[in-house]
């Protein structure tokens, strides 16, 4: 080989610029004998490899490709290569990468050869020369066993020949326990070594990383390795008390240093590790005298834990209170041990008296840490503990049910919660003062934890919920406020998407905080309000008795302070006189902050309180309370407090927001906005600001919470007859509280003096409507079936007849005054309330025009809101009145839904006064905008806008055929359907297509109802527009932006569904079923199955060649839609779909065997399988072997390989098990020989 030659590619290929051509002659070169010769000489020659680098990275990636082909190597190559890479591996002369390299291409070899090699790595591993290196080997060769032995159907990756895996596995069992053993060892004799490595600072740095690696390498040993315990006669207790011996003296602060915590993190990170495998330990089954056994080596080494962690912090304390961010680590894996440790191991510790004597003292210890340092992240991360302490309360409350009539066991059962019970109140009294640090109560916490130190940009709450994530992974404890606000941020974000249009403003930021600025949305101090008030309400949920009196008293300090603070900014904007006094009104608004953040974090727990409010004693006066627990205990009356006092903050909040508003005069009339008042104040006046509206509108979401637990609670008792009787006053006055508050919001903000403040009122509007709708689910509730006079009385009350009617046309004017989502509840509350607050009457006595009449106070401002824009349409509709029209199609879309499932009667009011005359204007105003108008659903600015419009109607007609297709009539229904489909069929459609996604569902949703004989004269035209919609995809018309692949995908599966519902109607029927009559075939039915089968096979042989990637979801969709298709009319044995069954079953094929659709892989394989069962003689005969000869033999797989991987079919009948094991082998023997082939150069 020309040594120069070789010198100057690698130069070329590695000198920073790239150069194809070399990399290309390289990669053929490394596959060649004098290469792999040459590599082996430059390993071996540390000088070589000293002096030029890349020839080393060259080397490495020679020998790694030979070890990949290494069965194929002749006998002498195999033993040089071996010896090589053992030297190479184990060097520790040797640089870092080398080694690391060389590590794993010997683990390939090892994981082959097994045991063959096992004698000289446990010899590395007793060199002390060689067993840093030898411990890097042991981890690539557990890894590499355990990549080779995965077994399922996501993860067979060619690696090894399918036939490979059991032996594979049994390798891997025959590792794990030699290497336990052989790693305690090792870890044993490091022990001894670490007090003097802890104390030589940074000489004893090797030791520690190497004793790190090493407990590394045993978590990867533990992992599924119970019998592996059991085969070595390894004692579990021995090892957790060799973790623990690491573990305390690698964090053990050293003495004579003045108190200053080591720098270095080695230390910190030994110990960590050692706290992970005992973590670790604890998840593995035993056996009960193993764990127990386990158990007394465990706890009182989490005492001396605790202690030392606390020691040291004292020493920080010492030092100046600088944290070290290296301790993080240490702290973390000690979290996640205790999580483990309660979560898994506490029923058995309570269980042994000796242990649960000691588990007090763990829980002091766990409470001390808590708050040692006052710092918020030590807090939220000790609450995933108490977190799991909760979790573990469950049992007890399930153990109180069952045991009812057993004083005995209640007894012992209570005996059992106080232990926890006392450090769970002192945890809880901490968050509340941290979350709330102004209530003046006694009884809790002092001083708080203040959470300045976290920061309050947005982006820094999803880093905080990762790495608690990470801390409790591998449990299930701790994570409940995450995934909670997850899931609301994911409802909340639905929402936006789907409002896109409206503005939020920008001061719409939740979360509050002790602190001079408000933090925003996924902020680091957001994040741990979320996790805080997690805790806390799951806390209150089991300590009710004893939480409740500390978060209404807080509540009630708050609320008054903020309550002045509002009238204070009423008044400082009454005074300004055209706007020179406005500075003044922002400053105090700057000045008070911490009011409004402090209650916006009580409303949170006041939220959670609902479920917990008692019933009885609504109607008495309010107890009183004591955070100390020396007071009366809540009663109803406490919850009627609350609720009341809500609805009267309400009003001041209000009050104060129409004050400010009117506090600058702009010129010519102009409304103010939010911003002209924060711009012309100084300091803080935008943060005060955001903070009071954020705090109002919580205000909102509390009320609706408070209605929809509590208040519900309160009528049912009242209809039941469990709650006091005089308290039906009471609830009749609470109802009309909550619908007086949320009606004067809403009329506020549809007011044209608040024309500027819509945005920064968007909240507070959308969760005041919605409280009414929690409202009216009591009035209306058929569970609670409330008295007549309570239903009476919502609807005839001057709030809903003279505010919210007015408001519900308001909201739907040009422009909307109204948040469509607040717009939506709003109708669906008078809806109900107009519908169905009414006597319950006999169906001779129903009374159609009384009710009808009162609907139509909702229904009509919607039907000529919609002729409106029908008239004027031709012209197009700008933004405004398209926003108008898409949000009253939603309002009548959502009152429509409402009534699925609704009497006969009610239906046909909705469909008369509503629908039937809504629907012309909406077919009207679709055709109007696909013609091409300035409003067209094409273009961008309007055009975008009545796109949405558009989809809107379309939901309106979803929800109209869904609801009331019996009440509308065949007829009404047929001609709706014909002419949407003319619309879209004829203007070109969509351009974003999301209105054609739509129509589709329409089409196939209609077609599949009322058997072959109804709607016959749609099917035509249905076809037609599916096929259309398949056909703009490729057009230059069709939006940059649209997702094509997915509606050519939904464009198909809604064909394979037409083929399905009117197959008689299309191919023709024998008329031997049913004694149905004999339909011949259509030719043009036929044509059409032929056609629809042509596009299916295109879109597969077009994913499968790689032209597109589809997703995984819309694979599904088409397949299992085929499936559909398949199991009715038994397509695949069709003449029709006979040449089409080999070309669509080597597509999908070939997309198993690409690797890009493991999500599909089940649905791809069913499919293949029923296609098979269609004609097993012509997959062994000509599918399979065409296949294997296309697209396996050009990857340079021979005759040998090929014949192979057709032998794993057979050629017998397969059943469906059978089938699925031979396709698992052939793809991953598929992908086994083709890296073969390539790596040798084929």
């Amino acid at each position: 080989m020309d040594q120069q030659r070789l010198q100057a590619l690698v130069r070329a290929a590695y000198s920073g610029s790239t150069d194809r051509q070399a990399e290309a002659e390289l990669a053929e070169l490394s596959r060649t004998g004098p290469a792999l010769e040459w590599a082996m000489r430059t390993l071996d020659d540390p000088q070589a490899v000293a002096v030029d680098m890349h020839a080393a990275f060259f080397a490495c990636a020679t020998a790694a490709a030979a070890t990949r082909r290494f069965p194929s190597l002749d006998p002498a190559h195999q033993a040089a290569l071996r010896e090589c890479l053992w030297r190479s591996a184990t060097d520790p002369g040797l640089p870092h990468f080398v080694r690391a390299k060389s590590s794993h291409s010997l683990a390939h070899v090892v994981c082959l050869e097994w045991p063959q090699g096992w004698p000289a790595l446990h010899a590395c591993l007793s060199d002390s020369a060689r067993m840093g290196p030898a411990v890097d080997l042991l981890s690539a060769t557990l890894e590499h066993f355990h990549s080779l032995s995965l077994a399922t159907s996501f993860n067979l990756t060619g690696k090894v020949l399918y036939a490979s895996l059991p032996s594979m596995q049994q390798r891997l069992r025959e590792l794990q326990p030699v290497a336990l053993t052989a790693l305690c060892q090792l870890l044993q004799s490091l022990a001894g070594s670490l007090p003097a490595a802890v104390q030589a600072g940074e000489q004893g740095t090797a030791t520690l990383a190497l004793a790190s690696r090493a407990l590394r390498v045993l978590r990867q040993a533990l992992a599924n390795a119970a019998t592996a315990l059991e085969k070595q006669e390894l004692s579990s207790s021995s090892i957790i008390h060799l973790l623990f011996n690491i573990a305390l003296t690698a964090a053990a602060p050293r003495p004579g240093s003045s108190g200053e915590v080591p720098a270095e993190g080695a230390a910190f990170e030994a110990a960590a590790a050692a706290l992970d495998c005992a973590a670790d330990l604890q998840t593995l089954y035993l056996g009960t005298e193993q764990t127990q056994q386990m158990l007394e080596a465990l706890v009182p080494r989490l005492q001396d834990m605790c202690g030392l962690i606390q020691q040291r912090w004292a020493r920080e304390q010492a030092a100046g209170g600088v944290r070290h961010q290296v301790e993080d680590c240490l702290l973390t894996s000690f979290v996640r041990l205790l999580i483990q440790f309660i979560s898994g191991q506490l029923s058995t510790v309570e269980a042994s008296p000796g242990l649960a004597a000691a588990l007090r003292g763990i829980l002091g210890a766990v409470l001390q840490l808590t708050t040692a340092r006052r710092s918020p992240l030590d807090l939220l991360l000790f609450l995933e503990v108490w977190h799991a302490v909760l979790n573990h309360l469950d049992s007890f409350e399930e153990l109180l049910w069952e045991a009812e009539n057993d004083p005995q066991t209640q007894q012992r059962v209570q005996a059992a919660v106080a232990v926890y019970k006392e450090p769970l109140m002192a945890v809880c009294g901490v968050v509340l003062a941290a979350l709330c640090p102004a209530a003046a109560v006694t009884g809790l916490a002092s001083p708080p934890i203040f959470l300045d130190s976290l920061s309050t940009a947005p982006g820094g709450g999803a880093a905080l919920d990762d790495w608690l994530a990470a801390v409790v992974a591998g449990g299930d404890a701790g994570a409940q406020g995450g995934h909670e606000a997850q899931e609301e941020r994911a409802g909340e974000g639905n929402v936006e998407e789907e409002e896109e249009e409206e503005e939020r403003g920008a001061f719409l930021v939740p979360g509050a905080m002790q602190g001079a600025t408000p933090f925003q949305e996924d902020s680091e101090a957001d994040a741990f309000v979320r996790h805080a008030e997690s805790f806390l309400g799951r806390a209150i949920g089991s300590f009710s008795a004893e939480l409740l009196p500390r978060v209404l008293l807080t509540f009630q300090a708050s609320s008054m302070a903020f309550a002045a603070a509002c009238q204070q900014v009423a008044a400082a904007a009454q005074a300004a006189e055209a706007g020179r006094e406005a500075p003044a009104a922002a400053a105090a608004l700057g000045q008070l902050l911490p009011s409004f953040c402090k209650l916006d974090a009580c409303l949170r727990l006041l939220t959670r309180c609902g479920p917990s409010f008692p019933v009885r004693g609504a109607a008495e006066a309010p107890p009183t309370l004591s955070a100390s627990g020396g007071g009366e205990p809540p009663s109803g009356a406490t919850a009627v407090q609350s609720l009341r006092a809500l609805c009267q903050l309400a009003a001041v909040w209000l009050h104060s927001v129409q004050a400010l508003a009117g506090a600058i005069a702009l010129p010519e009339g102009q409304p103010s906005t939010p911003n002209h008042l924060a711009a012309a104040g100084v300091g803080g006046g935008r943060e005060g600001l955001s903070a009071m509206l954020l705090a109002g509108s919580r205000l909102y979401k509390t009320v609706g919470s408070l209605t929809a637990t509590w208040l519900s609670q309160l009528v049912l008792g009242l209809v039941q007859g469990t709650a006091d009787p005089d308290a039906a006053a009471v609830a009749q006055e609470l109802l009309q509280c909550v619908l007086s508050a949320a009606a004067d919001l809403l009329q506020a903000a549809t007011r044209a003096q608040m024309a500027g403040w819509q945005a920064a009122l968007h909240r507070a509007t959308l969760w005041a409507a919605e409280s009414l709708v929690a409202l009216t689910s009591i009035a209306l509730s058929s569970s609670v079936k409330p008295p007549v006079a309570l239903l009476e009385a919502v609807w005839s009350s001057p709030q809903v007849q003279k505010q919210l009617l007015q408001v519900a046309a308001a909201g739907l004017g040009v422009p909307p005054r109204l948040p469509m989502r607040a717009c939506r509840a709003l109708g669906l509350t008078l809806s109900d309330l107009s519908l169905r607050s009414w006597p319950a009457q006999p169906a001779a006595q129903f009374s159609t025009e009384q009710r009808s009449a009162a609907f139509d106070t909702l229904a009509n401002p919607l039907v000529q809101l919609l002729r409106q824009a029908a008239a004027v349409s031709g012209g197009g509709l700008g933004p405004e009145a398209a926003a108008a029209v898409r949000q009253a199609a939603a309002v009548a879309a959502c009152v429509v839904q409402s009534y699925s499932g609704s009497p006969k009667a009610l239906r046909s009011i909705v469909s008369t006064c509503l629908v039937s005359p809504a629907l012309p204007s909406v077919i009207a105003i679709l055709q109007a905008g696909t013609n091409g108008g300035s409003g067209g659903t094409n273009g961008g600015g309007a055009g975008r806008m009545s796109s949405k419009a558009a989809e809107a109607l379309l939901r309106l007609v979803e929800a109209s055929l869904e609801v009331l297709a019996t009440e509308l009539g065949d007829d009404a229904v047929e001609q709706l359907l014909g002419a949407l489909v003319r619309v879209f069929a004829t203007a070109g459609g969509d351009a974003s297509f999301e209105s054609d996604l739509l129509m589709l569902k329409l089409v196939t949703n209609i077609l599949s109802s009322g058997g072959h004989q109804k709607h016959q004269s749609l099917l035509w035209p249905a076809l037609r527009y599916c096929l259309g919609v398949w056909e703009r995809t490729a057009s230059a018309q069709a939006d940059s932006a649209a997702d094509v692949t997915h509606v050519r995908a939904a464009a198909l599966a809604a064909l394979l569904a037409l083929l399905r519902y009117r197959w008689r109607q299309l191919a023709g029927s024998s008329g031997t079923a049913g004694g149905r009559p004999a339909v011949p075939p259509a030719p043009e039915g036929v044509a059409a199955i032929e056609r629809v089968v042509q596009l299916l096979v295109g879109h597969f042989e077009a994913a499968a060649a790689q032209q597109v990637v589809l997703a995984a979801a819309d694979v599904r969709l088409v397949l299992e839609e085929l499936f559909e298709l398949q199991v009715a009319t038994k397509l695949f044995s069709h003449p029709a779909f006979q040449p089409a069954r080999g070309p669509l079953a080597a597509a999908l094929l070939g997309m198993l065997v690409s690797r890009l659709y493991g999500s599909a892989q089940d649905a791809l394989g069913d499919t293949l399988f029923s296609l098979a069962a269609a004609n097993w003689t012509e997959l062994h005969t000509h599918i399979l072997p065409r296949f294997v000869e296309a697209r396996l033999a050009p990857a340079g797989l021979g005759a040998s390989e090929l014949g192979a991987l057709l032998a794993l079919f057979g050629q017998a009948d397969l059943d469906a098990h059978s089938f699925e094991k031979a396709l698992l082998a052939f793809l991953n023997d598929a992908a086994f020989y083709a890296r073969t082939a390539a790596e040798a150069g084929v």
